[in-house]
C-alpha cells in the first residue's frame, strides 16, 4: 500500500465516523497538505501532534475537525481572514472543502510564512493569499470580511477589536476551542465594546472523531468545541 493509499483509508474512516464526505481532488491535496506538514515540522515545529504513519488522534485534529466545521462555513464565495495561521490547520482543510472562499492567512514567523505559501503552491490552492503581518496591523480593509477563523488563540482585547473591525455587518467568527470573554457578549459591554452573538448550536461539538476521543464502553471523549459568532 502506498503512502497515499494509507492516507487515504485512515482518513476516510474517520470522515465517515463524524459523518462529513471527502471527494478524490479534496482527498489529494489533503494529502499533500499532511506530507509537507512531515517534511516541514522538525524544522519549522508545525505541530506538536505526531505525525508519522497517519494517527488518527493527529489526522481527526489537523484534517477532519476542519471538516466539520464547514457545516456552520458559508458554502458560496466570502471573503475570509484566518488569524494566526501557523501549521495551516483549520484554514487550510477548510479551504480545501470550501474552495470558493477568498482566504487571507496571516502569519508574522517567517518560517511558518514559508511553509503557508509553499502549501498554498502545491496545493494550488486558487484565491488564497498568505500576509506576514499581524492581524491587529490591518491586514486587511475594514468591514470586507465576512468570515474570521482562529484556533487557540486567546481573544484579548486587541484581538477582538481588530476581528469586529476587519469583519462587516453580518460577519461570523469561528473560534477553535477558545471561547469569547462574556464582555464581548453583553449588550452592557460599553459603546466602545466590539459585541458578538453566540450562535443557537454554539460551540459546535468537535469530540469523539478518534478512538483516542472515546472512553471505555464508547462513552465519549474530551469535548472538543467550535464556538460560532455573529455580529451584533
Amino acid at each position: 500500500m502506498t503512502k497515499a493509499e494509507e492516507f487515504t483509508v485512515k482518513l476516510e474512516a474517520l470522515a465517515s465516523r463524524a459523518g462529513v464526505s471527502i471527494s478524490s481532488s479534496e482527498m489529494l491535496q489533503l494529502f499533500w497538505y499532511y506530507e509537507l506538514l512531515i517534511q516541514w515540522n522538525e524544522a519549522v515545529n508545525l505541530t506538536a501532534l505526531p505525525l508519522a504513519d497517519y494517527p488518527d488522534e493527529s489526522l481527526s485534529r489537523l484534517i477532519i475537525e476542519p471538516i466539520v466545521a464547514a457545516r456552520v462555513f458559508p458554502a458560496r464565495e466570502v471573503a475570509w481572514l484566518d488569524i494566526g495561521s501557523g501549521g495551516g490547520s483549520p484554514a487550510v482543510p477548510l479551504k480545501v472543502v470550501r474552495p470558493m472562499a477568498r482566504l487571507t492567512l496571516t502569519e508574522p514567523r517567517q518560517r511558518k510564512l514559508a511553509f503557508l505559501r509553499e502549501v498554498v503552491r502545491t496545493l494550488g490552492l486558487q484565491d488564497a493569499q498568505v500576509s506576514g503581518r499581524r492581524a491587529e496591523d490591518e491586514v486587511v480593509p475594514p468591514g470586507s470580511i465576512d468570515v474570521v477563523t482562529v484556533r487557540a488563540v486567546k481573544m484579548d482585547a486587541t484581538l477582538v477589536r481588530a476581528t469586529r473591525a476587519s469583519l462587516n455587518d453580518r460577519g461570523r467568527l469561528l473560534s477553535f476551542g477558545v471561547a469569547l470573554p462574556e464582555l464581548y457578549l453583553r449588550p452592557e459591554g460599553g459603546v466602545d465594546t466590539p459585541r458578538f452573538q453566540e450562535l443557537p448550536n454554539s460551540p459546535l461539538d468537535l469530540r469523539g472523531i478518534a478512538p483516542e476521543h472515546s472512553g471505555p464502553a464508547g462513552n465519549p471523549g474530551t469535548f472538543r468545541p467550535l464556538f460560532v459568532y455573529d455580529c451584533r
